[in-house]
């Protein structure tokens, strides 16, 4: 007997994003790829040498690599974040992040 695994039927994990802009739209973030995660921990030690305005650009492009990698394709742009999102917005958002990420990598299967 074979057995088959198909990509199209696997339960995925999403992370639910409510905006506070005014359609209060909502986003369901998935897991991130492995040049995102990449890109996220080289991030930190970045942030933590420098504190500086390419370091706040840097943190808002990263948001909008996550964001866009969302289930129903919504497009998440940079002037929308830097619209909505304050620095202390940025980080609450990469905090709960790393939480669901750390969360759902591990749960057992």
């Amino acid at each position: 007997m074979s057995k088959s695994l198909n990509f199209n039927n696997v339960t995925k994990h999403y992370l639910n994003i409510t905006f506070a802009d005014e359609k209060a739209t909502t986003i369901m973030v998935c897991m991130p790829t492995k040049s995102l995660l990449r890109e996220l921990t080289d991030l930190k030690s970045t942030i933590t040498a420098e504190n500086n305005i390419d370091s706040m650009d840097e943190l808002y492009d990263i948001c909008v690599k996550i964001m866009n990698r969302n289930r129903a394709g919504v497009t998440v742009t940079k002037e929308f974040l830097e619209d909505i999102f304050d620095f202390e917005d940025i980080l609450i958002f990469l905090k709960e992040y790393m939480s669901f990420v750390g969360e759902v990598a591990g749960r057992k299967n």
